[in-house]
């Protein structure tokens, strides 16, 4: 049976993704593209990471991008196709989750 990776190994996995150049959108489509194209996690990894995006996104009240994103009913935490922000909350919650 294959242990079962850890939230921090799974953010570890989407940043090294994003920094290496498969980024699309934002941090759920790369986190759909490891599971459904690359086969790189599990759908049941793919759901843990989902979850953890959504219950830990960041603040409304974070940065203007985050407000605006939500003021205009956008499906992103932050403008789509922009790495420095995901990358950011990626190394901090990789740090915290230490």
């Amino acid at each position: 049976m294959k242990k079962e990776r850890t939230i921090k190994e799974l953010l570890q996995l989407l940043l090294r993704n994003i920094e290496n150049g498969t980024f699309r959108y934002g941090l759920c489509q790369t986190a759909s593209d490891l599971c459904y194209h690359d086969d790189v996690i599990t759908f049941e990894e793919l759901q843990v990471l989902h979850n953890y995006i959504d219950t830990h996104r960041p603040s409304l009240f974070s940065s203007w991008d985050a407000l605006k994103q939500h003021i205009t009913a956008e499906a992103y935490y932050w403008t789509a196709d922009v790495k420095n922000p995901r990358v950011k909350w990626l190394k901090k919650h990789i740090k915290r989750n230490s």
